[in-house]
């Protein structure tokens, strides 16, 4: 007979849970999340693994805590968008300004490794993507029926505001490769982008 599978009863603290959750993040950037177990994480925290297993039951579980709260903070950018009382190329400014300073800390190893080998962590990333283009959608088309912007392709736009903030932005090689910051190239973008579109 084989042994049962013992149910464990872990510690509901949610804000420990989270803190932890929040103080791995930068280490998943790190060190990516291939051959990354619980010892490991334990190690870095500075506690034991079976602390870690009183309020975890998985590693994907922190992971997606991890997550989850990075998409939190980063949907601030909808209030940015929609903030009407400044105006639309300011929203956009401010908007690539705020992603650019939150994407800068997340390394394309994560990323990778994250649609190779998490789905469901990955779906996290994936529907707050879907949704960052559906605003940006109602942005553009709002910024057309006010007059701020040329009545261009909204789909176009799109695809190369999602090709910039997700293939370029966080790509720390092609930033090192062509000498330049974050920052740098956020106002290039912008420049080019608003040379073509703005009236």
């Amino acid at each position: 007979m084989g042994r049962k599978a013992v149910v464990k009863d872990r510690k509901q603290d949610f804000d420990k849970k989270q803190e932890w959750a929040d103080a791995l993040f930068p280490f998943f950037q790190q060190h990516g999340l291939k051959g990354i177990t619980i010892n490991k994480m334990a190690k870095w925290l500075e506690k034991s693994k079976s602390t870690l297993y009183e309020y975890f039951k998985s590693k994907e579980e922190i992971v997606t805590l991890a997550l989850l709260s990075k998409m939190e903070i980063m949907k601030d950018y909808e209030q940015i968008l929609n903030n009407e009382q400044i105006t639309y190329i300011n929203r956009y400014t401010n908007f690539i300004q705020f992603v650019s300073d939150n994407v800068s800390d997340i390394s394309n190893q994560f990323l990778f490794d994250l649609k190779e080998d998490y789905p469901d962590q990955w779906e996290i990333v994936d529907v707050f993507l879907k949704q960052m283009v559906q605003s940006l959608n109602a942005y553009y088309e709002g910024g057309i029926k006010a007059g701020e912007f040329k009545n261009v392709n909204v789909a176009l736009l799109l695809h190369a505001d999602r090709y910039f903030i997700f293939d370029v932005l966080t790509n720390p090689k092609f930033l090192i490769e062509n000498n330049l910051t974050i920052k740098e190239i956020a106002e290039q973008y912008l420049h080019l982008k608003f040379k073509g579109l703005a009236k």
